[in-house]
Protein backbone atom coordinates (compact mmCIF):
# COMPACT_ATOMS: atom_id res chain seq x y z
CA UNK A 1 0.00 0.00 0.00
CA UNK A 2 1.66 3.15 -1.41
CA UNK A 3 0.87 6.27 0.97
CA UNK A 4 2.56 9.74 0.87
CA UNK A 5 5.31 11.41 2.95
CA UNK A 6 3.32 12.34 5.51
CA UNK A 7 2.47 9.42 8.16
CA UNK A 8 -1.22 9.22 7.76
CA UNK A 9 -3.29 5.88 7.47
CA UNK A 10 -5.15 4.68 3.79
CA UNK A 11 -8.81 5.04 3.86
CA UNK A 12 -10.39 2.28 5.39
CA UNK A 13 -12.39 -0.09 2.69
CA UNK A 14 -13.03 -4.13 3.00
CA UNK A 15 -10.55 -6.52 2.83
CA UNK A 16 -9.39 -6.93 -0.49
CA UNK A 17 -8.77 -3.11 -1.06
CA UNK A 18 -5.69 -2.40 -2.52
CA UNK A 19 -5.08 1.98 -2.27
CA UNK A 20 -2.60 3.74 -3.46
CA UNK A 21 -1.27 7.41 -2.78
CA UNK A 22 -2.03 10.25 -5.37
CA UNK A 23 0.28 12.47 -6.36
CA UNK A 24 -2.04 15.37 -7.93
CA UNK A 25 -6.17 15.40 -7.99
CA UNK A 26 -8.56 13.72 -8.80
CA UNK A 27 -9.21 14.92 -12.54
CA UNK A 28 -5.33 14.75 -13.05
CA UNK A 29 -5.44 11.01 -11.75
CA UNK A 30 -8.58 9.71 -13.64
CA UNK A 31 -7.17 11.24 -16.81
CA UNK A 32 -3.65 9.24 -16.12
CA UNK A 33 -5.50 6.12 -15.90
CA UNK A 34 -7.52 6.46 -19.17
CA UNK A 35 -4.33 7.46 -20.89
CA UNK A 36 -3.11 4.27 -19.59
CA UNK A 37 -5.98 1.99 -20.43
CA UNK A 38 -6.53 3.61 -23.67
CA UNK A 39 -2.20 3.13 -24.55
CA UNK A 40 -2.90 -0.39 -23.90
CA UNK A 41 -5.85 -1.00 -26.15
CA UNK A 42 -8.89 -1.78 -23.27
CA UNK A 43 -11.81 -0.16 -23.28
CA UNK A 44 -13.42 2.18 -20.35
CA UNK A 45 -17.24 0.69 -20.72
CA UNK A 46 -18.26 4.08 -18.18
CA UNK A 47 -17.11 6.60 -16.25
CA UNK A 48 -19.00 7.43 -12.75
CA UNK A 49 -18.75 11.00 -11.57
CA UNK A 50 -20.32 10.10 -8.19
CA UNK A 51 -19.25 13.64 -7.08
CA UNK A 52 -20.88 15.35 -9.83
CA UNK A 53 -23.81 12.87 -9.32
CA UNK A 54 -24.69 14.19 -5.89
CA UNK A 55 -24.28 17.77 -6.57
CA UNK A 56 -27.10 17.15 -9.24
CA UNK A 57 -29.17 15.65 -6.27
CA UNK A 58 -28.22 18.68 -3.91
CA UNK A 59 -25.67 16.06 -1.56
CA UNK A 60 -22.48 17.13 -0.78
CA UNK A 61 -19.17 14.41 -2.08
CA UNK A 62 -15.74 15.10 -2.12
CA UNK A 63 -14.40 14.27 -6.29
CA UNK A 64 -15.12 10.63 -6.41
CA UNK A 65 -14.62 9.16 -9.55
CA UNK A 66 -15.10 4.89 -11.06
CA UNK A 67 -13.74 3.61 -13.92
CA UNK A 68 -15.37 0.68 -15.54
CA UNK A 69 -12.88 -1.09 -18.04
CA UNK A 70 -12.11 -4.27 -19.15
CA UNK A 71 -10.90 -6.97 -22.30
CA UNK A 72 -13.74 -9.31 -23.10
CA UNK A 73 -11.54 -11.73 -24.26
CA UNK A 74 -9.78 -12.19 -20.87
CA UNK A 75 -12.70 -11.52 -18.95
CA UNK A 76 -14.15 -14.60 -20.80
CA UNK A 77 -11.71 -16.50 -19.48
CA UNK A 78 -12.09 -15.77 -15.59
CA UNK A 79 -16.06 -16.41 -16.64
CA UNK A 80 -15.39 -19.80 -18.02
CA UNK A 81 -13.49 -20.68 -15.03
CA UNK A 82 -16.19 -19.64 -13.17
CA UNK A 83 -19.46 -17.71 -14.15
CA UNK A 84 -20.58 -16.11 -11.34
CA UNK A 85 -16.76 -14.28 -11.56
CA UNK A 86 -19.60 -12.17 -13.97
CA UNK A 87 -20.86 -10.34 -10.72
CA UNK A 88 -16.90 -8.88 -10.30
CA UNK A 89 -16.60 -7.64 -13.82
CA UNK A 90 -15.75 -5.60 -15.46
CA UNK A 91 -12.90 -4.30 -13.49
CA UNK A 92 -13.25 -1.33 -11.61
CA UNK A 93 -11.03 1.66 -10.53
CA UNK A 94 -11.90 4.13 -7.70
CA UNK A 95 -10.11 7.46 -7.54
CA UNK A 96 -11.25 10.06 -4.54
CA UNK A 97 -10.45 12.83 -2.63
CA UNK A 98 -10.48 12.28 1.36
CA UNK A 99 -11.23 14.52 4.37
CA UNK A 100 -7.26 16.09 3.95
CA UNK A 101 -7.57 16.78 -0.07
CA UNK A 102 -5.36 13.83 -0.62
CA UNK A 103 -6.63 11.58 -3.62
CA UNK A 104 -6.56 7.74 -3.49
CA UNK A 105 -6.44 5.29 -6.41
CA UNK A 106 -8.29 1.99 -4.68
CA UNK A 107 -8.97 -1.66 -6.71
CA UNK A 108 -9.90 -5.08 -5.58
CA UNK A 109 -7.11 -7.04 -4.89
CA UNK A 110 -7.90 -9.81 -7.87
CA UNK A 111 -6.33 -12.65 -6.23
CA UNK A 112 -7.77 -12.45 -3.10
CA UNK A 113 -11.48 -11.91 -5.07
CA UNK A 114 -10.73 -14.82 -6.99
CA UNK A 115 -10.05 -16.94 -4.07
CA UNK A 116 -13.88 -16.73 -3.54
CA UNK A 117 -14.93 -18.82 -6.65
CA UNK A 118 -11.95 -21.03 -6.24
CA UNK A 119 -9.82 -20.05 -8.62
CA UNK A 120 -6.55 -19.56 -6.60
CA UNK A 121 -3.34 -19.76 -8.54
CA UNK A 122 -5.11 -18.68 -12.00
CA UNK A 123 -3.32 -17.67 -14.35
CA UNK A 124 -5.16 -14.99 -15.94
CA UNK A 125 -5.85 -13.71 -12.47
CA UNK A 126 -2.25 -13.30 -11.88
CA UNK A 127 -1.39 -11.44 -14.71
CA UNK A 128 -4.94 -9.39 -14.44
CA UNK A 129 -3.58 -8.81 -10.53
CA UNK A 130 0.04 -7.41 -11.70
CA UNK A 131 -2.03 -5.10 -14.38
CA UNK A 132 -3.81 -3.45 -11.55
CA UNK A 133 -1.01 -2.88 -9.89
CA UNK A 134 0.84 -1.45 -12.38
CA UNK A 135 -2.45 0.47 -13.71
CA UNK A 136 -2.98 2.10 -10.10
CA UNK A 137 0.51 3.21 -9.85
CA UNK A 138 0.44 4.98 -13.55
CA UNK A 139 -2.56 6.34 -12.35
CA UNK A 140 -1.26 7.74 -9.30
CA UNK A 141 1.95 8.97 -10.63
CA UNK A 142 4.15 6.78 -8.55
CA UNK A 143 7.14 4.72 -10.10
Amino acid sequence: MAMGAEASPPPRGPADLVVSRSTSDVASTQARAKAALEKLGVPVFATFDHGANAKEAGLPLRPTVVLVFGNPKVGTLLMQGNQAFALDLPLRLAIWQDEQGRTWVGYHDLQRVAAGYGMEGDATVQKLAGFMANLAKQSAGTP
